[in-house]
């Protein structure tokens, strides 16, 4: 017998799954120039990620699955995002660098807290939250054809708040590793 929370639950990660089969639609349509599919796209993916969130935090619907299939929606799309974007000379190549490294940083992260025997991976950062959302912004005003003249601009912002982000996170991975290391010397 599932418990109470398993249907809430199961639409959390069915949100989450959605935002997953979105991304090669999504991707299709940012390298074949079709912005206004690929904002409805993304702005979907970002409405039902903020959904699924409510849903596994707010009503306390957590599960093993969606502690994975949601941070890997989120970075799957905001990957094809901008790679798919700079391929398609829409954006500078030095904008999509510290993006993609971000998320290549953080797997490894996670990587290495699982291969540690870490139950849990540690929730977001609110660096995160503001890189996340940053992000999101930059796509959309992108896919948008806005902010063409400032776009420079924008993307030093967002390069700047990415940088900062992967210093936080760095310093929290090389605290969690030193608490490790403390406890195995125990």
């Amino acid at each position: 017998m599932s418990s109470p929370g398993a249907g809430v639950r199961n639409a959390a990660n069915a949100l989450s799954s959605l935002r997953l089969a979105i991304v090669p639609l999504f991707a299709y349509a940012i390298v074949s120039a079709q912005d206004t599919i690929a904002l409805a796209l993304f702005v979907f993916a970002t409405a039902t990620d903020v959904v699924d969130g409510y849903i596994a935090r707010r009503l306390s619907a957590t599960s093993r699955i969606g502690a994975v299939l949601d941070p890997v929606a989120d970075w799957l799309i905001i990957t094809a995002a901008f790679v798919g974007l700079a391929a398609t000379g829409r954006i500078p190549a030095w904008v999509v660098v510290p993006v993609v490294g971000r998320v290549v940083l953080i797997i490894n992260g996670w990587a290495y807290l699982v291969g540690a025997g870490q139950a849990s991976v540690p929730p977001s950062r609110l660096s995160g939250k503001i890189t996340a959302w940053s992000q999101s912004i930059f796509v959309i005003v992108v896919l948008m054809g806005v902010g063409r003249v400032q776009l420079p601009l924008l993307g030093v912002v967002l390069t700047t708040i990415t940088l900062v982000s992967i210093m936080d996170y760095a310093f929290q991975a090389s605290r969690l590793a030193a608490g490790a290391s403390a406890a195995e010397n125990r």
